[in-house]
């Protein structure tokens, strides 16, 4: 199975949250050299020997990071859980900046150790604030300042991609609707 990115962008939400995701799941990212990929889009693509699958957005993205990884072996509660905090950082984080539900949580929102539901709502407060903002809750600080190395590296990650991305300029794409269906798309 290999994995790429298609238009990766270091300022990118999306782009970010996989790059960030995959590191932490040993998943090795390229740069996509796909055609399916839409213009100006991050987009995940996965291919095997069944075809290339697509997904788009980025909870999306690390959802199909996580679960390909043999070491994610999540319980059916925390499974709901993760995925409650992702809808949860799509739907009102990400619309409103609201904190007061993250106040007094701990370094991680679901278990004592990182997952994407950690990764997804991290990447957006961080991209949202800055490492000195003294408006956030004492504790939404500490949460912050404990994954703000790994969400650096993954924006470094995320700008040698996005390098190689304008290496390779001059590649056509065609045109999928993943703003209307941001779902996984087999071509």
């Amino acid at each position: 199975m290999s994995w790429s990115i298609a238009n990766p962008d270091a300022n990118d939400r999306a782009t970010i949250v996989a790059v960030w995701t995959a590191m932490v799941y040993g998943v090795e990212l390229d740069v996509a050299k796909s055609k399916l990929a839409p213009e100006n889009k991050t987009t995940l693509l996965v291919s095997s020997s069944l075809g290339t699958s697509i997904a788009g957005g980025g909870n999306a993205m690390a959802q199909a990071i996580a679960s390909s990884s043999p070491t994610e072996a999540t319980s059916f509660m925390n499974s709901c859980m993760i995925d409650e905090w992702c809808e949860w950082e799509r739907t009102t984080l990400r619309k409103k900046c609201d904190v007061s539900h993250l106040d007094g949580r701990g370094l991680h929102l679901v278990g004592d150790s990182l997952t994407i539901a950690d990764i997804c709502v991290a990447t957006t407060l961080l991209l949202l604030h800055s490492s000195d903002d003294k408006t956030l809750p004492k504790s939404v600080q500490l949460y912050l300042n404990h994954h703000r190395s790994a969400f650096e590296a993954a924006k470094l990650k995320a700008q040698s991609l996005q390098q190689s991305l304008q290496q390779q300029q001059g590649q056509t794409s065609v045109s999928t609707d993943l703003m209307n269906e941001p779902s996984f798309l087999t071509v």
